[in-house]
């Protein structure tokens, strides 16, 4: 009985991007590229992983030591947060820069409206980030608790604005 089989990724001309015999247990494309995990050394530890261009070559190579990396756009991956349980990181592409730390609830659609929306901070007490394909914030997070409902046609959201309270 074998857990972790090892997968490939082959194009129609019987091109090989990921051959099975790097031992990879999981390959899919996202953000424009091919996103590869290799099985956990041990159990909750995360997976180790890269990426790798539509032409096989490594992006991100799994000796970078990021854990449970993806690709949510060409600008941008997400990874397993070092700091902090059960979230993750967002980095720029190809650079690595540390763009959020700590963000869950990661959601991306091209072709809804390219823009990436994401929970920053612990559990019951997050804010919603809006962001651009590149990573960076759409509204200023420093003025809004949350930006909701933002209607990509017409550029307006729903907010929830910091006001500081008077006695």
């Amino acid at each position: 009985h074998r857990d972790n089989w090892p997968v490939g990724l082959v194009t129609p001309y019987g091109r090989w991007l990921v051959k099975p015999i790097e031992g990879a247990n999981g390959t899919y494309t996202s953000g424009g590229y091919i996103n590869v995990r290799y099985p956990e050394a041990k159990e909750g530890e995360g997976e180790k992983s890269g990426l790798k261009d539509l032409n096989g070559n490594w992006v991100v190579p799994p000796s970078a030591g990021y854990l449970n990396a993806y690709a949510i756009t060409h600008q941008v991956m997400a990874c397993k947060s070092p700091h902090l349980e059960n979230m993750e990181d967002l980095r720029s592409l190809p650079g690595l820069e540390l763009l959020h730390e700590g963000v869950s609830s990661i959601y991306y659609n091209e072709e809804e409206d390219e823009f990436i929306r994401a929970e920053k901070g612990p559990y019951g007490d997050s804010q919603k980030l809006l962001l651009k394909a590149d990573g960076q914030p759409l509204f200023d997070a420093s003025k809004y608790t949350q930006v909701h409902d933002f209607n990509a046609k017409t550029g307006l959201a729903v907010v929830l604005a910091r006001v500081a309270t008077v006695n």
